[in-house]
């Protein structure tokens, strides 16, 4: 699944700055030997790697007229949640940047058809490289294979970015707001409980308004009196008091213990919650997409 850059420079900003250097596992077989867990930034150099016989020819992978992805070095990486994990290497010359492709890793090394994600081109404002985005699972591995463009040269050597974020987006796209954008949601942190550490954010807002995030178990959709957008939880809905201030994004780190439902409660593990923003835009008022989050 490709997207812009520009959509993910608020997450990626967010990652950490520590850097991991990969050993370059030329070959998908010992990719296990590089078993990266959580997002981060990582050192990448593939100027002595070959280019192997896995990954050559899968179909999503096809630019320019190749679907092969050249000196290509192997990593299993291990999601710290569910929701989406960002893989990007952007911004390092027009003909240097990377191309990446996202396996399944619960079969071993992959067959081609069964990439969940693979981009060799999504950064070429930023200098060209790759920004794959893919749903991943807690508990479950995956490949990630990292090369260039078949032809590029030199072959691709710096800094590799992973980011996650939390939960699956619904009602998506929102109803654009005045900036001709729809508002965007996320999460970041731990789907864990007791590491109480989630972060809401919310993005393309328009610039001097207010706002508040909503959350609730339970999903839906209605359109309330005076505004243009969706509500998309029901029954039990709580709004947590602290004002967002937007320009254009807004931010808000959750207290799990405290739930501002009636009566406040806490999350327990196995319990899914939803998360929405509202906020004004001129004489009316819209809400961002919505998000859903199962805890552990």
């Amino acid at each position: 699944m490709r997207r812009t850059l520009s959509a993910l420079c608020f997450t990626l900003s967010s990652v950490a700055s520590a850097q991991t250097v990969l050993t370059n596992q030329d070959d998908c077989a010992n990719a296990a030997l590089d078993t990266i867990s959580g997002p981060g930034a990582l050192l990448v150099d593939t100027t002595n790697a070959t280019t192997g016989v896995e990954g050559q020819n899968e179909p999503g992978c096809l630019e320019f007229g190749w679907t092969g992805i050249a000196n290509d070095i192997w990593f299993v990486y291990t999601p710290s949640t569910t929701g989406t994990a960002s893989f990007a290497a952007c911004g390092f010359g027009p003909m240097q940047g990377g191309k990446i492709a996202v396996w399944p890793a619960a079969d071993g090394c992959p067959v081609d058809g069964t990439s969940l994600g693979c981009d060799g081109m999504s950064c070429q404002a930023q200098g060209g490289g790759a920004l794959v985005e893919v749903p991943v699972t807690y508990g479950r591995d995956y490949l990630v294979q990292v090369g260039t463009p078949p032809g590029f040269v030199p072959p691709y050597t710096g800094t590799m970015f992973i980011a996650e974020r939390l939960g699956t987006r619904y009602c998506d796209p929102a109803v654009p707001n005045s900036t001709g954008s729809p508002a965007e949601i996320t999460a970041l942190g731990s789907g864990a409980t007791l590491a109480n550490d989630v972060t809401l954010s919310v993005a393309q807002l328009p610039p001097g308004e207010f706002g508040y995030f909503l959350t609730g178990r339970t999903q839906g959709l209605s359109q309330p009196p005076g505004s243009q957008g969706r509500l998309c939880l029901a029954g039990n809905i709580g709004r947590y008091d602290q004002d967002i201030v937007t320009g254009p994004y807004g931010q808000l780190t959750l207290d799990l213990t405290g739930m501002p439902v009636n009566p406040t409660t806490a999350v327990l593990p196995g319990e899914t919650w939803n998360f929405q923003c509202w906020y004004r835009d001129g004489g009316t008022s819209n809400f961002s997409d919505a998000l859903e989050v199962t805890f552990r």
